[in-house]
């Protein structure tokens, strides 16, 4: 049986490790490069010396004689110390003819190998332990001249020491780095993920259903914490409106749909009665239960399409139409409606050809619903407006009505699925007509805007972008070539 996999250690951790294990690989590689430096430095330094100081004894041999490097000799132990220094002079066949003191060198012979390769002409530098401390001592051997080798022995005890000691706190002092890194990365870590906290103990409550819950952006936190928390807070607002909006429109389907089958019901139970009358007949009370379904699959067929719409599934289908010519057919068919009703209607239609990218029967519906919201809100002996013109790459379409218009606290939400005006909701309709209007026009890359007055009527503007001259002719060539395939 598997057994489930534990959750990872959290980012200020792992990245209090990363900045440990980078610390500590600078503090190493620093320590270490530092460390080679500072020998490779006293090193040279001790051999300039040697070297200076023999070049010194070979020039006072030459002009004082074995004499005078005696007394050279005596000078430089008096001022360094004969525990630090050490002289030696010898002939050629290896016999010593001059030295300091001894007492602190007892120990220190030259190889007769060593004084023979000197005497053949070399110049040799010797490095050997001096103290039980593990201190070192350099020494450099060269001929004077033809029968006099010099040795001269420096002991390198404070450079030893240093470099000891910087052996000793190499590993403290990279684990100390280490464990400052590990600190400075948890604290950067906790502090720059105490606003990604918030928005999980925020998310949390949402899913709990605390929809109106945001969360404040942290003072310190970066520009991308920032960004993240205004970002969630925008997510959450907006579903915050989509839930009160389902609920708005659960409400209303709730209500729109138990009318008409309360009226079924109550139809059906009347027919079920023994009583003889015209409005017991079956015939009746079945046209009453067909209209009540006309009315309900009107609703669901214009949810649907609204549903369709809003997902952008129809712009699959859309080809170049003109938009005069919709607007034509679409009044045409309102023409007997509008004598019927006793109202006037104003057409003014531009002569150009309006191309744009669409659909022609949505386009209608976007229309007639228009006009069916006219119709119904003009008192008799009104006046219904079409126009349709050009705006540059544009096209204008309005309609306009002389009837009751709409209040001004009620022009942003007769767009919203569902809601009906104050003075609508005892007459017909669903309130899914100018819903449905807005998303044509939204799948169409259009705009709508309103325009009302209580009591003067309401004016509705729609404008769609129009093809452009290039893009006419892609679309004639486009046709052309499906055609000929």
């Amino acid at each position: 049986m598997r057994t489930a996999k534990t959750e990872g250690s959290s980012v200020a951790t792992r990245l209090a490790l990363a900045c440990a294990a980078l610390l500590l690989a600078i503090s190493l590689a620093t320590s270490v490069t530092t460390y080679f430096s500072v020998a490779a430095y006293f090193e040279r330094e001790i051999t300039t010396d040697l070297e200076n100081e023999l070049r010194e004894f070979v020039g006072v041999a030459r002009s004082g004689g074995l004499p005078e490097v005696g007394r050279n000799i005596e000078r430089e132990c008096l001022e360094e110390g004969p525990e630090h220094v050490l002289f030696r002079v010898y002939n050629a066949r290896g016999r010593v003819l001059l030295s300091s003191d001894t007492l602190a060198w007892r120990d220190y012979q030259h190889a007769p190998s060593t004084l023979a390769r000197v005497a053949a002409g070399e110049t040799l530098f010797l490095t050997r332990a001096h103290r039980s401390d593990g201190s070192r001592a350099r020494t450099i051997v060269k001929a004077i001249d033809s029968e006099l080798i010099l040795a001269y022995t420096l002991a390198c005890e404070e450079s030893d020491k240093l470099l000891a000691w910087l052996r000793s706190s190499l590993v403290p002092l990279s684990l100390g780095m280490a464990g400052l890194g590990a600190l400075v990365g948890f604290w950067l870590g906790e502090r720059a993920l105490s606003g990604v906290r918030r928005l999980t103990s925020a998310a949390k409550e949402i899913a709990q259903g605390r929809f109106d819950r945001r969360v404040e952006p942290p003072k310190a936190s970066g520009r991308e914490v920032l960004a993240l928390t205004r970002s969630f807070n925008a997510m959450v607002e907006q579903v915050e409106v989509l839930m009160r909006e389902m609920r708005e429109v659960n409400d209303n389907i709730a209500h729109d749909l138990r009318s008409p089958i309360t009226r079924m019901r109550g139809m059906a139970e009347t027919l079920l009665l023994e009583s003889q009358g015209p409005e017991r007949d079956p015939r009746n009370l079945a046209c009453s239960v067909v209209e009540e379904c006309d009315t309900l699959l009107s609703m669901i067929n214009s949810m649907l399409d609204i549903a369709e719409l809003d997902a952008g599934l129809a712009a699959n289908t859309f080809e170049t139409v003109d938009l005069a010519t919709v607007v034509r057919e679409g009044v045409e068919l309102y023409g007997p409606l509008l004598e019927d009703r006793d109202l006037q209607l104003n057409l003014a239609i531009s002569d150009l050809p309006c191309l744009m990218l669409g659909k022609a029967s949505i386009l209608q519906r976007a229309l007639a619903n228009l006009l069916d919201n006219a119709i119904k809100h003009t008192p008799a002996g009104g006046q219904v407006h079409v126009g349709l013109r050009q705006l540059g790459e544009r096209a204008e379409l309005e309609v306009q009505d002389s009837g009751c218009g709409i209040p001004a606290e009620e022009q942003q939400k007769i767009f919203k699925r569902f809601y009906r005006c104050a003075t609508d909701r005892s007459g017909p309709g669903i309130g899914l007509g100018l819903c449905l209007v807005r998303s044509i026009v939204d799948v169409h890359g259009g705009e709508i805007r309103l325009s009302s007055e209580v009591g003067r009527g309401s004016s509705f503007i729609l404008r769609f972008p129009l093809l452009l001259a290039h893009d006419r002719l892609h679309a004639t060539s486009t046709g052309r070539a499906s055609g000929a395939a």
